[in-house]
């Protein structure tokens, strides 16, 4: 069964072996990946897909040093080579699109020998940020589409930007993207629905997380609305939806309260119109 080939988007894979996104911040100076990048996934061209590592999409949206990128020239030849080397090796990439948002560290490097700086305070995204947000995004996704990537893969999960919007407990807006569900749904779905317009229906899945605790406390909420979060992100042609669950602090400590992958997949299957990883 494993080794089966399986319909998935608007994809036929030959076997059902999904590699998941792993950070490997092997990024050069400039943000752009490696020649170690590319080996690396053509190493595991074997997968029915590989799922890329996170890729960011704006100069401010990586949360670790040597996160790879996609917004320069070098950064884009440079995942146009491992496409084409994944390609070559007979394998399929989805490019892993996402923005740290508030966990983003405002100065990555070490502090300057005069010391730390004054705190940094996230602020709330006006809605000119929204709209920017949205159009690095979407040029992102032509950049993917010209590179050859199969599929994007949309990170909303584990705390960042997306994942935060979803979130009652972390979404104070009082504009239409807060309140009610349907108002903390209506960034994720208008971002999907101008990617799927770049690269089409079928060729842009979805991670969630709704077991992740965001800012050292479990979010009980998250994991109520889950079933509701399925069925209204699921509904809108997506090639998959990729559910994770962590036991783990945000801070990788220790072991929280997360949800089991027994009742993960139960409630994925049951509430979910797409494929599900």
């Amino acid at each position: 069964m494993l080794l089966s080939p399986l319909r998935l988007g608007a994809l036929t894979l030959p076997n059902r072996v999904v590699m998941a996104p792993m950070t490997r911040l092997r990024a050069d100076a400039g943000l752009a990946p490696t020649e170690l990048v590319a080996e690396y996934y053509e190493q595991r061209a074997g997968a029915g897909l590989i799922i890329s590592e996170a890729i960011a999409v704006r100069p401010y949206g990586a949360g670790f040093p040597d996160i790879t990128a996609i917004f320069s020239p070098a950064q884009q030849a440079g995942w146009a080579r491992v496409v084409r080397r994944v390609h070559a090796a007979g394998g399929r990439i989805a490019a892993q699109l996402w923005d740290v948002g508030l966990p983003r560290p405002e100065r990555p490097d070490a502090p300057p020998w005069w010391g730390v700086t004054d705190e940094v305070r996230p602020a709330m995204l006006a809605p000119a940020d929204i709209a920017a947000t949205i159009a690095a995004f979407e040029r992102a996704a032509r950049v993917v589409n010209d590179a050859g990537f199969d599929m994007i893969e949309m990170h909303a999960s584990s705390g960042n930007l997306f994942d935060r919007f979803l979130r009652s407990a972390t979404n104070a807006r009082t504009d239409e993207y807060g309140g009610s569900l349907a108002g903390r749904l209506r960034l994720l779905q208008e971002l999907l629905d101008r990617l799927q317009a770049v690269v089409g229906a079928g060729r842009v899945g979805l991670k969630l997380s709704p077991s992740a605790m965001v800012d050292g406390a479990p979010d009980p909420a998250a994991r109520d609305e889950f079933p509701a979060i399925l069925r209204e992100l699921s509904a809108r042609e997506l090639a998959y939806v990729h559910v994770t669950r962590t036991t783990a602090d945000d801070r990788g400590r220790g072991s929280g309260p997360g949800l089991s992958f027994a009742s993960c997949a139960r409630t994925t299957a049951a509430r979910c119109s797409a494929p599900a990883t």
